[in-house]
């Protein structure tokens, strides 16, 4: 459901990821765009698209695995120090258990702090450093993207639930508005699964909400005694990937030769270890030939607001805003003093981190999100803005749910922008809020490596099952 939700909105997103809408439409008019089992309009396949194989999910899905992979390890809890290990891992192998998956599409973010050398170490210091060094002002997507899976596993456990959400985050991404937006999104997922809009009662909220501002704080003190409470679980077991004899050999004998030389030996990345897709050069005749737009098409904005999700939306954002206020990592609105930072509240017409959350949260239409806006496609708050606005859609009666989904997601990508990354999140959400029966059934059954994740969330399922039943 959710996961599935998340890697065929990922997958269709990628359709129009850093186009323009102008040049989305021509391509695509309004859709439908072809994706697994279902007819519709090619990938437009240029050099940000030619990485991925048809009906294929990007960077954003295999972080999710990556995730997928650490709970299953360590029976349903995220210590950071096993997912560095594996999204380190990841940079360098790709995805060997998926016929070799390159490692497109990483995010800046990301990549800056894989690569500080206490990563490994200390994964939650390196990402502070990494935003510190940024002015504060790294607050990119790359976090809520991977993380609506853990709102799944003790999704009875509101706290948990938090917690996992806040250390994923927290690998790469030190913003607390990156870590609130993973914070709400797994929330709003472990709700939807219990079935339940409200809040957990909360007999200590200030100790809760103390504990919780104390965890955003991991990392921005040289200190790391916070990593005995976070960290106590064995690393990943490393995969290899299946290189060829003579490609070994000659990697063993540079190896040997920097190590007489006395140079400083890193993994490299090795192109031909990996599966990459090939595919004819563009047809730029089809700009000659613009997709005819379809007429009577619905617009999300027509569809109104579904009462209960938009109380749902809105319990979870009030609870949670505290994650970007009134503590040290959050400015005030006179401290807010970088030129992105003042645009972005301009943009919002607000000025603090907390305004700027409930603007993008509850936005007047799909289009005051501006997701396709230049320089600032990228910002954690428009794909979680994007991600509720989905899921609070009214579901018309004259359409099924598979319907529902498909056409949501289709506009979320016309809207271009990060695309695949808003598609994932809003089909997290959306996927979680419709079951797996209210997924369309050709994309479902057509993404790529549709065995492997039917596999994985089944066994997901079983390790929920098993600690829902220890739990009673």
């Amino acid at each position: 459901m959710f996961d599935k939700g998340a890697a065929i909105g990922d997958g269709v997103g990628l359709a129009t990821e850093f186009m323009g809408t102008e040049q989305a439409r021509i391509l695509y008019g309004n859709g439908p765009i072809k994706f697994g089992n279902d007819e519709g309009h090619e990938f437009w396949r240029d050099a940000c698209r030619n990485g991925w194989f048809e009906s294929d999910f990007t960077d954003d899905t295999d972080q999710q695995l990556l995730i997928t992979q650490c709970l299953l390890a360590d029976k349903g809890t995220l210590d950071p120090a096993n997912f560095a290990f594996r999204i380190e891992e990841w940079k360098r192998l790709g995805l060997p258990e998926l016929e070799n998956k390159l490692p497109n599409g990483m995010g800046f973010t990301v990549f800056s702090a894989i690569s500080q050398k206490n990563f490994l170490s200390d994964p939650l210091r390196a990402s502070y450093e990494v935003w510190n060094k940024g002015h504060r002002n790294f607050a990119a997507n790359g976090a809520v993207m991977r993380t609506a899976i853990l709102g799944a596993t003790s999704f009875w456990n509101e706290q948990k639930v938090a917690e996992n959400c806040m250390m994923a985050a927290k690998v790469t991404h030190a913003d607390p508005r990156c870590v609130v937006s993973a914070v709400i999104v797994g929330v709003m997922i472990s709700r939807l699964l219990r079935g339940s809009a409200a809040s957990q009662s909360l007999p200590f909220k200030e100790d809760y909400e103390k504990h919780l501002v104390e965890m955003i704080q991991y990392g921005s003190k040289e200190e790391s005694s916070y990593i005995e409470k976070v960290s106590n679980c064995p690393k990943a077991i490393p995969k290899k990937i299946d290189t060829p004899l003579h490609r070994l050999l000659i990697r063993g004998i540079r190896r040997f030769a920097a190590r007489v030389t006395g140079l400083e030996v890193h993994p490299k990345f090795e192109l031909e270890d990996f599966n990459i897709p090939s595919y004819p050069h563009v047809d730029i005749k089809r700009y000659d030939n613009p997709v005819p737009i379809r007429p009577n098409v619905k617009k999300m904005d027509d569809f109104g607001i579904d009462k209960d999700m938009m109380d749902l939306c809105r319990d979870v954002v009030d609870k949670y805003k505290f994650l970007v206020e009134d503590h040290p990592l959050c400015p005030s609105a006179e401290q807010i003093s970088s030129q992105t930072e003042k645009e972005l509240a301009e943009d919002a017409g607000t000025s603090t981190w907390v305004d700027q959350l409930y603007a993008h949260s509850f936005p007047e239409s799909l289009s005051c999100l501006n997701l396709n806006e230049r320089n600032k496609i990228g910002y954690t708050f428009k794909c979680l803005g994007a991600g509720l606005y989905a899921v609070t859609r009214k579901q018309p009666e004259d359409m099924s749910s598979g319907e529902f989904y498909k056409h949501i997601i289709t506009e979320l990508t016309l809207e271009t922008g990060d695309a695949d990354t808003n598609c994932a999140v809003a089909g997290a959400v959306l996927g979680c809020r419709l079951g797996k029966s209210g997924l369309p059934s050709g994309w479902v059954n057509g993404v790529r490596h549709h065995d492997f994740l039917e596999d994985i969330t089944n066994k997901l399922c079983d390790m929920i099952l098993e600690g829902l039943r220890n739990n009673e």
